[in-house]
């Protein structure tokens, strides 16, 4: 068989990295999946998901927690009009919810397309718009700041901010705790 082939049999079937992950958190669920510090960010998510970690110490996220954390997240999504095939920008540096952003776009079918924090407001619309992205995942409230001040903004079913907001913003701009709350009553109720 040739590289070429790989696509088109059943080598790679329909085993998707959110089936994966899925999958590894049934079989570790009360193994730790991610570590966060407390005090270094104003997590959206912390009270709401899991419990904050005291300033300067690390703790534990179970995988069963995360499970649960990207299956709310990736409902409340929904809810905000992600479909299959949608992208979803994520913007922001490398941390626990970056990872959780991404696995929750995958797991409701969606595409993550990455922005890199220092990207220029015009890279950003740039990137926004040639991926026809419907909406964006912020690190805080001045990369949303930078996201509102795009052409594309306009055009975004959401914008959401992994930490806290502590200015008022326009109705489509949510928190990741937003959203998973939002996902989570959907969930339920479903």
């Amino acid at each position: 068989m040739s590289w070429k082939d790989i696509g088109q049999g059943t080598l790679l079937g329909d085993l998707t990295l959110s089936k994966m992950f899925v999958e590894s958190a049934k079989l570790h669920k009360d193994l730790p999946a991610q570590m966060y510090k407390g005090g270094i960010y104003n997590r959206s998510l912390s009270k709401i998901a899991f419990p904050p970690a005291k300033t300067n110490e690390f703790a534990t996220l179970s995988y069963s927690t995360l499970n649960s954390t990207v299956q709310y997240i990736a409902t409340g999504l929904r809810d905000l009009g992600l479909r299959k095939g949608s992208k979803v920008a994520i913007f922001s540096n490398t941390r626990m919810e970056w990872a959780q952003s991404d696995l929750s776009i995958l797991s409701a079918g969606g595409v993550p397309v990455t922005i890199y924090p220092n990207s220029s407001p015009s890279m950003i619309d740039y990137l926004l718009t040639d991926s026809k992205s419907i909406g964006i995942i912020a690190e805080n409230e001045d990369l949303v700041k930078k996201v509102l001040k795009t052409k594309s903004a306009k055009s975004l079913k959401f914008i959401i901010s992994i930490d806290a907001l502590s200015s008022k913003h326009p109705k489509k701009v949510l928190t990741l705790g937003d959203v998973y709350s939002l996902g989570k009553k959907s969930f339920k109720d479903s």
